[in-house]
């Protein structure tokens, strides 16, 4: 059964698992689903009966490594398979590890242009206004005042970057509050007028907010990188 199979890979560590799509106490893809949810790391090759064929399609496409159709299987078929699923895992599992890597890069590049550079600035400007606190108290106080917008900016890009460490935030927060902090963001780096109209946005679906925030944050990036506006 299902259960007594998740119960062995609680307590054991498998190289594949063979998974029948049909069993006394589970039937199609919820099968693979809960398999998955206990072996996360695992290569999966699912049997479905010749019946099923268009099941076996759906389960490869939802995370299976392999489809078998039970009754037309061999001992070399199974072997090929069984190699084919555990070097397809390996390459997977090579693509996760290459692409995490990728994001740490471009996250600390990010952290060195966006909220290193904001807060050198503030710091510049603060010694500044210091020196001028007793000879230009006007001169002092605009310079505070930009110390004040730079840090406040350093803030919401430390935001911004945090929530692409966290992925699952950017699910748990209402859209139009994840765009006032993309503005906000890029607001201090680039002292140009913003002007926002942001209604409050429903709870969407994970993919569709997904969709949209990356849309926002492309579209930022491509304004000030190419339109060169005085504003936005």
């Amino acid at each position: 059964s299902l259960q007594e199979g998740i119960g062995h890979c609680k307590h054991n560590s498998f190289h594949v698992i063979l998974l029948d799509l049909s069993l006394p106490d589970s039937h199609g893809l919820e099968t693979l689903t809960q398999m998955s949810k206990h072996v996360c790391d695992v290569p999966i090759v699912v049997l479905t009966g010749s019946n099923d064929e268009q099941l076996g399609v759906e389960a490869v496409a939802a995370g299976a490594h392999e489809d078998l159709i039970k009754g037309e299987i061999n001992a070399s078929i199974l072997l090929r398979s069984i190699l084919y699923a555990r070097e397809r895992h390996k390459v997977e599992v090579a693509d996760r590890a290459l692409a995490t890597l990728q994001e740490r890069q471009r996250l600390a590049r990010e952290l060195h242009d966006s909220v290193t550079q904001s807060l050198f600035t503030a710091n510049v400007m603060a010694e500044s206004s210091l020196i001028q606190w007793e000879q230009n108290p006007e001169k002092a106080r605009d310079l505070v005042q930009q110390v004040h917008r730079l840090t406040k900016g350093a803030l919401a890009e430390m935001r911004v970057l945090l929530l692409e460490l966290r992925p699952e935030s950017l699910l748990d927060a209402p859209l139009h509050k994840l765009t006032q902090q993309l503005i906000e963001s890029v607001y201090s780096r680039k002292d140009i007028a913003i002007e926002t109209a942001l209604d409050e946005i429903p709870t969407l679906d994970d993919e569709v907010q997904l969709t949209f925030y990356r849309i926002t944050q492309e579209a930022l990036n491509n304004i000030f990188k190419h339109a060169n506006p005085s504003s936005v």
